[in-house]
Formats: structure tokens, C-alpha cells, sequence
């Protein structure tokens, strides 16, 4: 059995590997062509040579895209602390996926530590990057405005966007001095 692959390669592609600090949730039609190209590639184990291997896994995002689980943990240095970013995504526990910022300062005290559960991430990311996030998804409210009122709401939300994108920018330059 030929498996339409291409078609996930093609629709996440855009997107690129963890376009978001958050996993991709995909659809069980999807995750059954994944299952099944997993047990082609390792029918029997060692097929494929390891730069096949390699290159498949990448070529489909295999290494977050159908996964049951992940975890993905990076760390900041900085002059005085650490920060701490960690991915949790369980396929089968929607409800637990997190993604988590913590900052330990170099005595080993935690300063900062916030929790951000994947409706958040999404939504956040909804708003800051419109043009990539679902690009045809309209809410019921939007199907339900007239054309000025969608325009309206459009430049309302692409001032809150400039505004926001000062503020993100604001937020990695150095702090003023009281």
C-alpha cells in the first residue's frame, strides 16, 4: 500500500520544524498513513541505510510530526542564571501539552517560572502570525460580519499587531534606569 505522505510533507512544509514552541496536533486519517510509514521504514529494522533514515525522518518532520510523545528542553545562559524551555506533548492527553519558561538565577534561586497551555500558544500565535496560522480558518463570528465590518476588525487587529511588535522588540532591548 502506497502511502500519501507527500500530501503531510507538503501541507506542514510550510510551516517548519516548530514553527511554534508547541507540537502540531494532526488528524487520525494522518496519523494512520504515519503509523504505517514508520512500520515500512523499520519492516525489517536496519532497510534503510542511516542517512535514508536520516533524511526521511526530516523530510516529513517525523521527529515531531505523528509523534505520540515529546519532550524538547534548550537552555539560555545567561550572566547570572539560566533559562530553562521545555515542550511537553502527549498525543493521546491534549489537555496536558505545556509549554514552560523558567529562569534560575546563578545562586540557583527560580526568579520566573510560566506555564503556557497549547490553547494559549495557538492563539497567541494566531494573533502574531495570521499569514501562517490556518491560513482559510474564519470563525463563526467573521463568516457573520458585512465587508466593512471585517475590514474594520482586520485594521483593528493589524494595529494591535504593530503595536505588540514594538512592545516585542521594546522587550529584548536594555531596561531604562528609574
Amino acid at each position: 500500500m502506497r502511502i500519501a505522505l507527500p500530501l503531510i510533507f507538503v501541507v506542514l512544509a510550510g510551516c517548519g520544524p516548530m514553527a511554534r514552541p508547541m507540537v502540531v496536533r494532526i488528524e487520525e486519517k494522518d496519523q494512520v498513513q504515519i503509523n504505517e510509514a514508520w512500520e515500512n521504514m523499520l519492516s525489517p529494522p536496519g532497510q534503510l541505510d542511516r542517512i535514508l533514515l536520516l533524511d526521511t525522518v526530516m523530510a516529513y518532520q517525523l521527529y515531531q510530526v505523528g509523534t505520540d510523545r515529546v519532550y524538547f528542553g534548550s537552555d539560555k545562559h545567561l550572566r547570572d542564571g539560566v533559562v530553562t524551555m521545555e515542550v511537553f506533548f502527549d498525543r493521546r492527553s491534549p489537555e496536558s501539552d505545556r509549554f514552560t519558561i523558567r529562569y534560575v538565577n546563578g545562586r540557583r534561586q527560580q526568579e520566573l517560572y510560566e506555564t503556557y497551555l497549547r490553547q494559549e500558544v495557538d492563539d497567541r500565535f494566531k494573533f502574531l502570525f495570521p499569514g501562517v496560522a490556518e491560513r482559510n480558518e474564519t470563525s463563526g463570528d467573521a463568516a457573520k460580519l458585512s465587508e466593512e465590518e471585517w475590514k474594520a476588525r482586520e485594521a483593528e487587529l493589524a494595529a494591535q499587531r504593530e503595536t505588540r511588535r514594538r512592545e516585542i522588540e521594546a522587550a529584548t532591548q536594555p531596561a531604562c534606569a528609574p
